[in-house]
């Protein structure tokens, strides 16, 4: 196991109207795996993310429980030296805004040598030339001159290049992509995931990839944890999910994508928005929007748990495959 989150919690301000942004959220990832962290804005994806490296800036924001295990430490408890380490040298994060991630009064140049001496003791030249070596291999055309200009002067491709080639210049062994493909157009999407695909394999590096976009998961990871409302309401593997999404918030995901309809229908749509993080609803926080929904779901929060092989659901009405239905049905009602 590289990387382990055990019921993580972030919240934001103080008393009943704190915003819970992450709530009991647990999550692992492998060395050289590819997982997936998708669900509607709000649901407290990118939260999650900065958690995971201890970026939450308190205040407003801090981290309320629960432990993010890096091999044998905790980085929840690590000293202030030990996460600069951490951060970019063994763990490195794609901001989700490449246009607001980068400083606009320094260079690519000076950006990207900086993560380099702040980890490493070497020559300003050598970091330099890393530098402009790794431009080159993410694909940014005549890195040398790339190196002299400001953010302004690169597209928005150009950027969110130039972010991964500062993620990566230290080999780090996770990388957190947040939105990699938001604000591009359909064509260079293609070109980072490919990108993000073949730096994996070529520095056997892990990814957590953090979308609201199913198809982009669908290309890119192994794994998928489907958040709702600071919480995960399901978690398997993304061929699994893919054939038969079990939790129905999962299942509406599905049904809103371009295509499942017959030509001339309406997009489907979810009803409802995601809850307030500082006023989710009572019992299953999905049950407003829920077209399942019974009594239960109103009054008891139900636990995220094994329902089939590798398949973790958060939901009352999904019953466990090894249960008759009967009992299923009789285990909800005592619930």
């Amino acid at each position: 196991m590289l990387l382990e989150a055990r019921h993580l919690s972030v919240q934001f301000g103080e008393g009943p109207a704190a915003a819970r942004a992450v709530n009991d959220v647990s999550l692992s990832i492998d060395a050289g795996e590819a997982v997936g962290l998708v669900g509607e804005s709000g649901c407290g994806k990118s939260v999650t993310g900065l958690s995971l490296m201890r970026l939450v800036e308190s205040p407003p924001g801090r981290i309320t429980a629960g432990e993010v295990r890096l091999g044998d430490r905790d980085l929840l408890r690590a000293s202030d030296r030990e996460l600069r380490a951490v951060r970019g040298q063994e763990i490195a994060m794609v901001f989700q805004e490449p246009m607001t991630s980068l400083n606009p009064v320094l260079t690519i140049g000076d950006q990207l040598t900086e993560a380099i001496l702040l980890h490493e003791r070497v020559a300003p030249e050598e970091a330099w030339t890393r530098s402009v070596a790794m431009l080159g291999e993410v694909g940014i055309p005549e890195p040398e001159d790339r190196m002299l200009q400001y953010p302004h002067e690169l597209s928005g491709g150009m950027k969110q290049r130039a972010m991964i080639a500062m993620g990566l210049l230290c080999r780090p062994k996770l990388l957190i992509a947040d939105e990699p493909t938001t604000a591009l157009d359909v064509t260079v999407q293609a070109q980072i995931l490919e990108l993000l695909r073949s730096l994996r394999e070529r520095y056997r590096m892990a990814l957590l990839l953090i979308t609201h976009d199913l198809a982009v998961v669908a290309e890119t990871v192994e794994r998928v944890y489907v958040m709702y409302a600071s919480r995960i309401a399901e978690h398997a593997r993304v061929e699994d999910l893919f054939g038969e999404p079990l939790h129905p918030y999962t299942r509406g995901l599905f049904a809103c994508l371009p295509g499942r309809g017959r030509p001339g229908e309406r997009l489907q749509v979810i009803p409802g928005r995601v809850p307030d993080p500082g006023h989710h609803p009572t019992g299953c926080r999905f049950h407003p929007r829920c077209p399942l929904a019974q009594e239960v779901c109103t009054r008891v929060d139900p636990p995220l748990e094994l329902k089939r092989p590798e398949r973790l659901v958060a939901c009352h009405m999904v019953a466990r495959e090894d249960a008759p239905a009967d009992a299923a049905r009789e285990d909800r009602a005592h619930a």
